[in-house]
């Protein structure tokens, strides 16, 4: 078994050896609908890129932790408030 595994990625590994999951008939039409919608989640989504200093990077990303919440949606919400305002 491999170690320091996620508790999400335990249960997926158990639900596989159960025999949980089975193959689909129409593999390429799949991964087309899958690449289609997600061309279409980029155009309507941009990135940014954000350059910190480590230190300030770190503490900023321990309490988006302590807040229960990740440093993209602190930001994605920082940002909706400045626009709002």
């Amino acid at each position: 078994m491999i170690n320091n595994l996620t508790s999400e990625e335990e249960d997926i590994i158990a639900s596989y050896e159960r025999d949980e999951w089975q193959s689909i008939n129409n593999l390429q039409e799949e991964m087309h609908s899958y690449r289609q919608a997600a061309a279409a989640w980029m155009k309507k989504h941009h990135t940014i890129s954000l350059t910190l200093p480590e230190q300030e990077f770190e503490q900023f990303q321990q309490k988006a932790l302590s807040k229960g919440v990740s440093s993209q949606t602190v930001l994605m919400n920082l940002i909706r408030q400045f626009i709002a305002s």
